[in-house]
Order: structure tokens, then C-alpha cells, then sequence
């Protein structure tokens, strides 16, 4: 099973998970909506997952707004590319699963999880959540 999981914040990161490993992973800064939408459709169009999902925002409204425009972009991406249901998921949801806990520190997480970034160890803590709940 191949998951592509995002994590999108003031900066942005992604990981693809294949067979329970992290397979690539990396980070963005938000760029023009059309230059995301095109980094999204080559990163589905490269590793070929067979799930995709995002973490949601939950508080503070302009935050929201924000971050819904980027998840809609990789949702219909995702949705054009495969059609296949696209998992948005709760950052609690996710640590509940992975640490039996809501309450983990981002260094717990970067420590646990690597990557260059903590929205790119967040990604890979949520590809590893999808592939674990999604196989």
C-alpha cells in the first residue's frame, strides 16, 4: 500500500509511505495557488499512491479558511487523478492512534518521526497513521 499523506500549516509538508516505510518525504512554503496545485499533481503523478490524506485545522477561524483552500487543491487533485476517497483526518485523531495520546510535543513527533521539518515529520507520522488504519 502506498499512502501520501500532507500536512499543511504556515509551511507544508508530505510524505509517501510504502509497505509501513518512509519512502520520500520533503517540505514547501505555500507558494501561488496554481504552483501548489502543480507540486500536488506531480507528487500524485511520481508515487502513484493509493491513498491520500490531510490532517484538518480545528481552531481559529482565518487559519481554517486558509488551510481549507490548500486541502480542497489536494483533495481534487486527488480526485481527479484517482477518484478514489481522500481521508481527511483529525491531528488528535492521528496522535490518538500512533502515541495513545492527543497530547504530544511537535519535538516528540520530529524525534520519533525525522524529517527536515516538523510539517515534514508531521506529514510522515499521518502517512504512517493512514497505512496502519487504511490497509
Amino acid at each position: 500500500m502506498i499512502c501520501l499523506a500532507f500536512d499543511v500549516g504556515k509551511k507544508w509538508g508530505w510524505a509517501v509511505i510504502a509497505d509501513g516505510e518512509v519512502y520520500a518525504s520533503g517540505s514547501g512554503v505555500f507558494k501561488e495557488i496554481l504552483a501548489f496545485e502543480k507540486e500536488i499533481k506531480d507528487l500524485i503523478e511520481l508515487y502513484k499512491p493509493e491513498v491520500v490524506g490531510t490532517a484538518l485545522p480545528n481552531r481559529f477561524y482565518n487559519t481554517m479558511k486558509t488551510h481549507f483552500k490548500y486541502i480542497t487543491v489536494i483533495e481534487l487533485c486527488w480526485k481527479k487523478y484517482s477518484g478514489s476517497d481522500f481521508l481527511p483526518l483529525y491531528d488528535s485523531e492521528i496522535k490518538k492512534g500512533i502515541y495513545g495520546t492527543t497530547k504530544v510535543e511537535k519535538t516528540a513527533v520530529k524525534d520519533r518521526f525525522g524529517g527536515e521539518t516538523e510539517d515534514e515529520a508531521d506529514a510522515i507520522m499521518m502517512g504512517m497513521y493512514l497505512h496502519k488504519v487504511v490497509k
